[in-house]
């Protein structure tokens, strides 16, 4: 319906404003701004302009943020991501690891060896030093973000061994913001 009315009214502000409206509530504020600048228009409309004009920032703004929900006041905030652009992995955020861990299991899904001796390390963890192999994941995906070559140690968590740790190496790639009572962890790209 949009369309034929631009088409049959091309030069009427307000069909062009309805355009942008519908470009925003469809989430394609690129297109909403592309809208908005085709026309001039009167002083009457200038309030729904500038707001049309916060709306869009707003969204830009919120491009590629990431939202992660879970239980309010819980000690663990679990996500799932992509692991070399086909593997499904669950981790816990933790911003107190220095790097990300996988599993052994996944590492080894994944091809990635520990055959070089220069890999091996010990690690201090929250249960203690354990020995460990360092890898580089190809890309690690989470929501709509992905950030490619990621170093991770490869060790079995206690009690969770299918889980792996977001740590800081791709934790520090994102704004984080953590709100524990509504139990909303948001990650916003840097």
């Amino acid at each position: 319906i949009y369309n034929r009315a631009d088409g049959a009214l091309p030069q009427d502000p307000r069909i062009r404003l309805l355009g942008v409206e519908l470009a925003l509530a469809s989430g394609d504020w690129l297109l909403a701004q592309r809208l908005l600048a085709l026309q001039a228009y009167p002083a009457a409309l200038s309030d729904r302009v500038a707001f049309l004009k916060s709306q869009i920032a707003a969204a830009k703004g919120e491009e590629g943020k990431i939202t992660v929900r879970f239980v309010p006041g819980s000690r663990q905030i679990p996500v799932q991501a992509v692991l070399g652009g086909r593997m499904k992995q669950n981790f816990v955020i933790d911003t107190g690891a220095t790097m990300v861990t996988i599993p052994r299991s996944t590492a080894e899904n994944l091809g990635l060896s520990d055959e070089q001796p220069s890999q091996r390390k010990q690690v201090q963890t929250a249960g203690g030093i354990v020995d460990a192999y360092e890898v580089v994941l190809p890309s690690v995906q989470l929501g709509g973000s992905q950030i490619e070559n990621v170093r991770a140690l490869v060790l079995d968590l206690p009690n969770q061994p299918d889980t792996g740790l977001l740590g800081m190496n791709f934790l520090s790639r994102f704004r984080v913001n953590i709100n524990a009572d509504i139990g909303e962890l948001t990650l916003a790209p840097r």
